[in-house]
């Protein structure tokens, strides 16, 4: 594929996060494919990738992702993005705060034959936390 095709491929991909899209997961990720992120450990292939979407709707029912930049080169497609959400669930131990919160990552992904197969992942874990936190100590009477 082309280098504009595998970039297309990623804010397609973006979309399908955005509307936690199972039938887009499984046209973009190969059946193979590896997520490595130290947040959401998940299993190979399209079910796996879902997975570590929800873990994020789950929290942030109205997760959105934005594209900020996608730059690739070969097989490799670079995406740097943010992301925001009202936080409405359980993440990573914190209780639901109702804050909205926003982040950043970056994400490295190799495509072959037309498809996800390998990824590697990275955002702002600690911003994160602290603005739960910080929401949370706020809504326990903690604070500012």
């Amino acid at each position: 594929m082309s280098i504009d095709a595998n970039k297309e491929l990623v804010r397609r991909l973006v979309e399908a996060i955005n509307r936690d899209d199972a039938a887009a997961f499984e046209a973009l990720v190969a059946p193979e494919f590896l997520l490595r992120d130290a947040v959401v450990p998940t299993p190979r292939g399209p079910a796996g990738f879902r997975e570590a979407a929800a873990v994020f709707h789950a929290a942030f029912p109205d997760f959105e992702e934005t594209a900020e930049d996608v730059i690739a080169e070969g097989d490799k497609v670079v995406l740097r993005w943010t992301a925001r959400g009202t936080h409405r669930g359980e993440f990573l131990g914190v209780a639901p705060t109702g804050r909205v919160i926003g982040f950043s990552g970056m994400a490295v992904f190799r495509v072959a034959d037309g498809k996800f197969v390998e990824s590697w992942q990275c955002h702002d874990r600690q911003g994160m936390l602290r603005q739960l936190e910080r929401a949370a100590a706020c809504e326990g009477g903690g604070g500012r």
